[in-house]
Formats: structure tokens, C-alpha cells, sequence
């Protein structure tokens, strides 16, 4: 099943994936092809917890419309309406494909 109609409603950007494929020599870490996405780029604060207990602030949450789109924690995200002045891609902090009985529905992604 495709996503509703309503939930496609909430889109108000494009992101451009570009998916973490290793690292130079130097340890720069290297990207693949882009490919791009709808998604509902959220400006609020969220607090992730992470596994060894230590939480941290999300500042930025993305809603990634695609059934079918991965993103790891290394892919590097941009969007057009990323904050003003920002000059390096935003740190992901957490991850989750979200699925429906159909398999993946969205994908929400939290950034600080």
C-alpha cells in the first residue's frame, strides 16, 4: 500500500540522500550516488535515548515519505530549507523505519 493522502500532505521539502559508502585512507568518510526523498522537515526539540543509557537533544526531526528509501547513520541529509548558514550536514542521531502490514510506511530521522 502507498502512503495517504493526508500523510503526503504534510510534505514541505526535499531531501537528498547520500548514502556512506566507507572511508578515504585519511578516514574522510566517502558517498555515494544521491538519490531524494519527500519529507516533513519538523524544527523541535526531542530527546533520544540511546542504548548505554546517555540521552541527547534533537533539535530537527525529518519524516521521510518513501516506502522504499534507507538511510544509515552515516548517510550524509540536506534539504533546501536547512537553517541559514549551515555549512556541514546535520548529525544523525537516531534512525527508525517505520512499517505498516505492508512492510516500510515512512522513516523518521533525528537530527542535532
Amino acid at each position: 500500500m502507498g502512503l495517504e493522502p493526508d500523510f503526503l500532505s504534510l510534505v514541505n521539502d526535499t531531501l537528498t540522500i547520500e548514502p556512506c559508502t566507507g572511508q578515504t585512507v585519511d578516514g574522510a568518510p566517502t558517498y555515494g550516488a544521491s538519490t531524494s526523498a519527500p519529507v516533513c522537515v519538523q524544527q523541535a526539540r526531542k530527546v533520544v535515548f540511546f542504548a548505554d543509557g546517555k540521552t541527547e537533544i534533537s533539535t530537527t526531526q525529518l519524516f521521510v515519505m518513501s516506502t522504499s528509501v534507507h538511510i544509515g547513520m552515516a548517510d550524509r541529509l540536506s534539504w533546501a530549507g536547512m537553517l541559514p548558514g549551515s555549512t556541514e550536514p546535520p548529525r544523525i542521531l537516531a534512525i527508525d523505519h517505520v512499517n505498516d502490514e505492508d512492510g516500510q510506511h515512512h522513516v523518521e530521522v533525528s537530527c542535532g
